[in-house]
This record gives C-alpha cells, sequence and structure tokens, in this order.
C-alpha cells in the first residue's frame, strides 16, 4: 500500500516549513504545466495509479527524508 500522505504528514510534523501536495508536484513534474503538475499529483496522493516511476519513490524519499519502506508499509 502507498503511504505517501502519512509520508508527508510526518514529515511535516518535524519541520518548520511543510511541505504541500502542490510543492511535492512541482518537484517530480518541475518540467510540466502547474495544471498538469496539480493533476498527477492528486492522482499519485488518491492512489490512482497503477505504477510509481523508481525514480519518483528515490526523489520522495529525498525529499521527505524517509525510505521506501515507510513509503510502501514495508515491514522488516
Amino acid at each position: 500500500m502507498w503511504n505517501l500522505r502519512e509520508a508527508l504528514q510526518e514529515y511535516n510534523a518535524k519541520v518548520d516549513n511543510p511541505m504541500t501536495n502542490i510543492d511535492i508536484g512541482r518537484i517530480l513534474w518541475s518540467d510540466s504545466s502547474i495544471e498538469s503538475q496539480r493533476i498527477n499529483i492528486s492522482k499519485l496522493m488518491k492512489k490512482d495509479v497503477k505504477t510509481v516511476k523508481v525514480e519518483f519513490v528515490e526523489k520522495l524519499c529525498e525529499v521527505l527524508e524517509c525510505d521506501a519502506n515507510k513509503l510502501f508499509n514495508i515491514k522488516k
């Protein structure tokens, strides 16, 4: 299960300058229009995607200071 919303909430709880869904959209789709960024991040947050690119997972882990286990709820 994809836990991007939870990872974002945990990240925001520990920083002074919280990140929004739109901020993540800008990071992942920096070359796209603002509208495309909003649509894409909305789909990603709602788990309305079939796959998640590896480079997106890597970037999200870097930005949200977490690992893929957190994003995908992998039990160790």
